[in-house]
């Protein structure tokens, strides 16, 4: 159904369940109970099975099913791809993109784009991932970035920058950068910088390390 009496009133809905208890304003939702718990909540897009379900809040984004699936009161988030933040509840200033991208996602301010990437992510914040499980299995750690598919795939501590296939790739150390592939992919000191194909590849303890 819609109702485009007007620019700043209008609101589209399409499929079972979709925009079910919505008064809410300019809110589009196509999908089977997309925005279906909506009341309130302005400015929304919901695209795909069960994207932003029980949503109650403004300024998001989820296309794909399960997009954004739990969230209620978190704003301006952007999920696109299967299971994308379907986690997410109350955090705001999330950006998914790619299949199950920050899918457990309790943190605010994080950017996953990629499958996968920042997968089991719950409350660590600000984390950037670019790649196909990139920090995939980070929890709580923040202020990390990992460009390239597994760069810190395993890692699961904070303050580092990998940028690379398989960068920083098992890192439990802290502080670290890595450019290159696989460079400090063993990594469990901190403080340590490597840049180059494998550089400080096996590191294990050692601290603070240049390699270049």
């Amino acid at each position: 159904r819609s109702d485009a009496s007007s620019n700043t009133t209008s609101k589209v809905f399409l499929g079972t369940g979709s925009g079910a208890a919505s008064t809410g304003l300019r809110n589009t939702a196509t999908g089977i109970n997309t925005l279906n718990s909506n009341i309130t909540g302005t400015d929304n897009t919901a695209m795909g099975y069960y994207a932003l379900k029980v949503n109650t809040a403004s300024l998001n984004t989820a296309l794909g099913a399960n997009a954004l699936l739990v969230n209620t009161s978190a704003t301006r988030g952007t999920a696109i791809g299967y299971n994308a933040l379907a986690a997410n509840i109350t955090t705001d200033d999330n950006t998914a993109v790619g299949s199950s991208a920050l899918a457990v996602n309790t943190g605010a301010q994080n950017t996953a784009v990629g499958s996968q990437a920042l997968l089991a992510n719950t409350s660590g914040t600000p984390n950037t991932a670019v790649g196909y499980n990139a920090l995939a299995a980070n929890i709580t750690g923040a202020n990390n970035t990992a460009v390239g598919d597994y760069a810190l795939a395993s890692g699961l501590t904070s303050n580092n920058t990998a940028v690379g296939y398989q960068a920083l790739f098992a890192a439990s150390g802290a502080d670290s950068t890595a450019v290159g592939t696989s460079a400090l992919a063993l990594n469990t000191g901190a403080q340590n910088t490597a840049v180059g194909s494998q550089a400080l590849h096996d590191n294990i303890g050692g601290t603070p390390n240049t390699a270049m």
